[in-house]
């Protein structure tokens, strides 16, 4: 049976990890597990998807405050309270976003 992040040769000393291949780029990292992506694949995906991610939140933060402008009265809690709202929806589209994207973001051939 094989177990995760185990390719079933063991070192000669058993105690280095094994190098194992970047499933986009072949560069073999130590400790990485079979069919993960290494550190600097890793992080060029995290930044394309954080610029995807701002970009959404942006609009989706964009149109709530717009929306809250149009619709609730001028008197000042409701102001705060759509001003906090606007900040929250902004904070959570742009974390799901980026998760969202980073999971479903397609392997590149380099």
């Amino acid at each position: 049976m094989l177990r995760h992040n185990n390719s079933g040769i063991r070192s000669p000393l058993g105690l280095a990890p094994e190098e194992v291949p970047c499933v986009q780029c072949d560069r073999r990292e130590a400790g990485l597990a079979w069919g993960d992506f290494c550190a600097i694949c890793r992080e060029d995906r995290r930044r394309k998807a954080d610029r995807t991610a701002q970009r959404y939140a942006i609009g989706a933060g964009l149109a709530l405050g717009a929306w809250l402008i149009w619709r609730t009265p001028p008197a000042l809690p409701q102001r705060i309270f759509g001003a906090v709202s606007v900040v929250l929806v902004y904070i959570i589209v742009r974390r799901t976003v980026s998760r969202l994207v980073q999971e479903y973001l397609p392997k590149e051939v380099r």
